[in-house]
């Protein structure tokens, strides 16, 4: 896991960022039968607010991978979901 302190940003209290990423699984292609993909989540905690978001198909990537890979637009609809 890896712990992000952000600080310093106008009006805002500390944000902590959270990425986790929990290995690979099994998810075979029809041309890849030992194809594995990478599983991840991200939580945003901010004063008394949390988001998160969990990713169980990135591919090769890690989960900062992953989110800096994908649109802000499509990751805040993730994290907005709930």
């Amino acid at each position: 896991m890896t712990k992000l302190v952000i600080t310093g940003a106008a009006r805002l209290d500390a944000i902590t960022v959270f990425l986790e990423d929990f290995g690979r699984r099994d998810c075979p292609t029809e041309s890849n039968p030992n194809y594995q993909t990478a599983q991840g989540k991200i939580t945003i905690n901010c004063w008394d607010n949390s988001w998160n978001a969990y990713w169980g198909g990135m591919g090769p990537r890690t989960v900062a991978e992953f989110v800096a890979d994908c649109g802000w637009d499509y990751v805040l609809n993730c994290l907005d979901s709930g």
